[in-house]
């Protein structure tokens, strides 16, 4: 809750000396609302941060964001699945060492939701829009809920995946952001 608005995204700027250097909140370009999950550093200053959307269009989006040192804000191209009734969130981020911004949560839609991995290069376009549904599962309510970068210019997204109504599973996928970079996934 900010500033009399419970639909907004809050991003602060904290000095080394606990002062409050700026505060900017985010309700998306058509004002519905926004809500943000998680932050990381930009390696060229400023910080991402992710999160979802409400959009008249579709019913949510996921989003991310960069904030420079100074607080300017800079949208990236938001995730909506191709529009309609869907629903996409992000839970988490990461920067690579090449410098890409992987973005992971799910989408929904028709009542289910599969995991779904985003990778954007540094000015907001899509680096992998052809690999961002992964390991969808029969029974619904899967989703990566954290991402970590690894070493060699990939990333490492962890979160669960219902392989029956009664079975939930860990589920990892580790992708690289490299052109024909290596990639695998496993269930737990």
């Amino acid at each position: 809750y900010v500033l009399g608005d419970p639909a907004a995204a809050l991003t602060v700027r904290i000095g080394a000396t606990g002062k409050r250097l700026w505060l900017k909140t985010y309700r998306g370009a058509e004002g519905l609302g926004a809500s943000a999950s998680a932050v990381a550093p930009c390696p060229t200053g400023g910080v991402y941060v992710c999160g979802g959307v409400q959009s008249s269009a579709s019913s949510s989006d996921g989003f991310v964001m960069r904030y420079s040192p100074t607080g300017s804000r800079k949208v990236f191209t938001l995730d909506a699945a191709g529009g309609g009734p869907h629903n996409q969130f992000f839970n988490d981020l990461a920067v690579t060492s090449t410098k890409k911004v992987v973005a992971v949560g799910y989408s929904s839609a028709s009542g289910t939701r599969d995991c779904r991995a985003m990778v954007y290069d540094g000015d907001g376009t899509w680096a992998d829009a052809g690999h961002q549904q992964v390991t969808p599962g029969a029974f619904g309510n899967d989703e990566f809920t954290c991402v970590a970068a690894d070493p060699m210019g990939g990333y490492v997204a962890a979160g669960y995946w219902w392989a029956s109504s009664t079975n939930r599973q860990v589920c990892v996928l580790r992708r690289s952001t490299y052109v024909n970079g290596a990639d695998w996934a496993a269930v737990f």
